[in-house]
């Protein structure tokens, strides 16, 4: 068997929704949103931690008030939110206070009204950028610690931000710095290197996460991560690593997250080409 058919009999690779405890209306409903882009596993008790530590980077979170009889019967399964990334659903019953004290309780939940117009939007919105916070711990975990202190605290941050807001003034938020300040730094590094450059870089390992599935095409890329246009997608991995996204995913046996890691490290040590 050649290398191609062995990496297209592979299992798909899709990120890890682990559903837990809904009713029979919430499960169709996150089936309905989730079906084809996640591997969906159902868990009808208490938080599978055993399962979610195998899949820490992959791994989004769904569940649900309406299945336990009160917010403090369910505080007790909410230390999974603590850390992960993970979605809570609510029905349109729940309580301004109850509402107020999910989002305190666990900031890194998006918390969804169901039972409402809105809510299948609501919850695809809500599973989009929990995906890419997850996506972008994965990444950070990869990327690791790059030759300054400074550059990857900037390129952290960098893939932290939304697809819609990757732009210079909201990464100097990100690491409270002013844009001017952010830039002077940047470009005082050894080697120089900008926030603009930062960001690309940002944004194509991304892409390159998403080219981990071989039945996701660059259109479908471009869509998922809010490029204007699959050509700019291309033009800009053409320009950063001299790749087009065919040779980025032309070695079955090596991810094209590492294989792009590759290329950044090495404009990182030796300056932009």
């Amino acid at each position: 068997m050649s290398a191609r058919e062995s990496a297209q009999n592979q299992p798909v690779p899709r990120d890890r929704l682990v559903v837990i405890g809904l009713n029979h209306d919430d499960r169709d409903l996150v089936v309905g949103v989730a079906r084809g882009q996640w591997a969906l596993a159902f868990d009808t008790g208490s938080i599978p931690i055993h399962v979610l530590s195998q899949h820490a980077h992959d791994t989004v979170v769904i569940t649900s008030l309406q299945w336990v009889e009160s917010v403090d019967a369910f505080a007790t399964h909410l230390n999974v939110f603590d850390t992960w990334h993970g979605v809570i659903l609510l029905p349109a019953s729940a309580t301004p206070e109850q509402q107020q004290w999910l989002v305190r309780r666990c900031p890194l939940a998006q918390v969804v009204i169901t039972g409402q117009p809105g809510t299948i939007i609501a919850l695809s919105s809500a599973l989009v950028t929990v995906r890419h916070h997850v996506v972008a711990s994965a990444l950070a975990a990869k990327v690791g610690h790059v030759h300054s202190a400074l550059v990857t605290r900037v390129l952290l941050a960098a893939l932290s931000l939304h697809p819609e807001q990757s732009d210079v003034a909201t990464l100097a938020r990100a690491v409270h710095m002013h844009p001017r300040t952010l830039h002077r730094k940047l470009t005082r590094a050894h080697p120089p290197i900008t926030p603009q450059r930062l960001l690309g870089w940002a944004r194509l390992l991304h892409v390159a996460w998403y080219m981990r599935d071989p039945s996701r095409s660059v259109a479908q890329i471009a869509e998922t991560l809010r490029w204007s246009a699959a050509s700019n997608l291309l033009r800009l991995l053409q320009r950063y690593a001299g790749l087009t996204t065919n040779e980025l995913r032309a070695e079955f046996d090596v991810d094209p997250v590492d294989r792009l890691i590759t290329y950044m490290y090495a404009e990182l040590e030796l300056g932009e080409s």
